[in-house]
């Protein structure tokens, strides 16, 4: 379970930082992903890049020291990962927009996925031995 918790923990992290980045900055944050931003979608990309981005990376640090939720918190991260590949994928075609930090941010989505889905597996064997060992001690 170690590999799960530290998958877990990395992208948690990596969540909660970037969430108070876009919630206590979101002009920079927004302007390093070449997003102009008015005046009024400040609140927007703060409660969504921010509020959404932090609450998620809480959940995913309490799951870590939680073993029952260790695989839904990895799925969490399959699933919202590969819908932000894929939405970034049709935006980069759609908008013909091929710059080398969306194609980072891609890269990154796709491994946390990719992460996510090798240690979804481990954690899924860990799961397996431990009901087996439990139904030999009744």
């Amino acid at each position: 379970m170690g590999f799960c918790r530290l998958t877990l923990g990395i992208v948690g992290l990596v969540f909660v930082v970037v969430g108070l980045a876009f919630l206590v900055n979101p002009v920079e944050m927004a302007g390093f992903l070449s997003l102009r931003l008015g005046s009024r979608d400040h609140v927007e990309i703060r409660a969504v890049e921010g509020g959404l981005r932090l609450g998620l990376g809480g959940f995913l640090l309490v799951a870590s020291r939680r073993d029952r939720w260790i695989r839904a918190a990895l799925g969490s991260v399959i699933l919202s990962g590969c819908g932000l590949a894929f939405g970034r994928a049709v935006g980069m075609v759609l908008e013909r927009q091929f710059d080398r930090v969306q194609f980072g941010v891609l890269g990154l989505e796709l491994g946390a996925a990719v992460l996510a889905f090798a240690a979804f597996n481990q954690a899924r064997a860990a799961f397996e031995a431990s009901r087996n060992e439990r139904r030999r001690m009744e």
